[in-house]
């Protein structure tokens, strides 16, 4: 900064550019992961990437160069991914290994390619073991993109219209997500076992609670259907939805799909 006004475009173009490195989604991965030969440190954490099949699943407006950042070293010791990126007309494709399936979909309704997006996450992590290792890289934008919901799609598009135009707060409306989503609110996680399990995660919600940053697919959440039932009524959606809407919402709670197991490990890095 050199302190004169006749510089001010500068500093300040200086200022802006500091801020944006800060929070480079690639940059925030590179700085948090080390290969040693095929040995993977990220946080306190350590994998042997060669024990096993290794798995990567990246979601979120940041997806791809969080992606691109991580296959960069461990490409090769990828055996299959799935990214999902936000379909906003302007985003630009990054180039991924022949073994990752890139796709594009809704935000912030969820979407039918979500969906689709979503099943092909839901059928690669299938027949994992436990010697298997998965890696999750989750920014904003994973609530509405990676979605498996408990309802039907115009039902589960209906709600999030009506709990987006209530005025709730992002933690409410993440906790009804997490109740109608199978795989939010740890559903990925419990998906990914028996393997090991390991987020990186971008976040955007103040305070980095890791139930709430993308709905939590990868956080150990304790679903509460009374307290969703309590936000409904706070907010009158009711008074938004159909009828068909709204009974398929009053089952779903009332009928919880059964939890599965968590994975042996399962660790967490916030990256930014």
């Amino acid at each position: 900064m050199t302190g004169r006004w006749s510089d001010f475009h500068q500093d300040i173009d200086a200022l802006t550019q500091s801020a944006l490195a800060a929070v480079d989604p690639a940059a925030a991965v590179r700085q948090q992961l080390r290969l040693e030969n095929q040995h993977l440190y990220a946080g306190s954490g350590h994998y042997n990437l060669g024990a096993g099949r290794n798995y990567l699943v990246a979601v979120g407006k940041a997806a791809q160069p969080m992606a691109a950042a991580a296959l960069a070293s461990l490409a090769p010791f990828i055996h299959a991914g799935v990214v999902i990126a936000k379909a906003d007309g302007s985003t630009e494709p990054i180039a991924m290994p022949s073994q990752i399936h890139s796709y594009l979909a809704g935000h912030p309704v969820p979407d039918a390619a979500g969906l689709e997006a979503t099943e092909a996450v839901w059928q690669m992590l299938a027949s994992t073991t436990r010697s298997d290792a998965v890696l999750c890289l989750i920014s904003g934008g994973t609530s509405a993109l990676l979605t498996r919901p408990l309802i039907d799609l115009d039902h589960w598009q209906e709600l999030i219209d009506a709990l987006l135009a209530s005025g709730g707060t992002i933690t409410e409306l993440n906790t009804v997500r997490q109740a109608l989503d199978r795989i939010k609110g740890g559903g990925l996680a419990r998906r990914a076992a028996p393997a090991a399990c390991l987020s990186l995660i971008l976040s955007d919600v103040v305070g980095n609670p890791l139930s709430y940053i993308g709905s939590g697919p990868t956080a150990q959440v304790q679903v509460d259907a009374h307290q969703v039932r309590t936000i409904l009524k706070r907010y009158r959606i009711q008074e938004h939805l159909s009828a068909a809407a709204w009974t398929a919402i009053s089952a779903a709670l009332d009928h919880p799909s059964s939890a599965e197991p968590w994975p042996a490990r399962l660790d967490h890095v916030v990256v930014g």
